[in-house]
């Protein structure tokens, strides 16, 4: 029994020629391909209306909430497989400050790791009640094209502090 060697350069050659196609579809990203990061302060209230066009899949919200009485609304976008967002509390929320995230329908689901166990509500409307979005509390929204899924880690609340209606 003999043994075959492939030389190196007949190696390099092979893997030079090598063609490979990558397919990506809307809402494809790639690990550490997110583009932008929004910033909001609620020095006044904040209640924005996305579109994929202006808020493109991947965005992460840095969302610094310290302000006393000027609550903090997003409205996802319209229901597109593969839309995912992030929302990140960078200061913990004043008093009377809740966050509120809209789904463009009755088609939200979340799932939330509070302080005190997990709560999974579905709706519209997941709310965050007044000064229980923490510093480090986090929400990641997803699409799968029939629904929003909201998957949170909110350290600052308990399960009665959160709910979607």
């Amino acid at each position: 029994m003999g043994t075959k060697r492939v030389g190196l350069a007949r190696i390099e050659t092979l893997i030079e020629n090598l063609k490979r196609e990558i397919i990506m579809g809307a809402g494809t990203s790639l690990a550490g391909a997110r583009k932008k990061i929004s910033s909001h302060t609620n020095d006044e209230a904040v209640a924005i209306v996305m579109t994929e066009a202006d808020y493109p899949s991947g965005m992460l919200m840095s969302l610094d909430m310290d302000a006393s009485t000027n609550d903090i609304s997003f409205t996802l976008p319209a229901l597109t497989a593969g839309l995912e967002y992030e929302f990140m509390v960078q200061t913990t929320a004043g008093s009377g400050v809740t966050l509120t995230i809209v789904g463009p329908s009755a088609a939200l689901e979340a799932t939330a790791v509070c302080s005190d166990g997990i709560e999974v509500s579905t709706g519209q409307t997941f709310v965050v009640n007044a000064t229980k979005a923490v510093a480090g509390s986090h929400i990641r929204a997803v699409c799968d094209g029939t629904r929003w899924l909201l998957i949170a880690n909110m350290p600052g609340a308990a399960k009665s502090d959160l709910g979607a209606s």
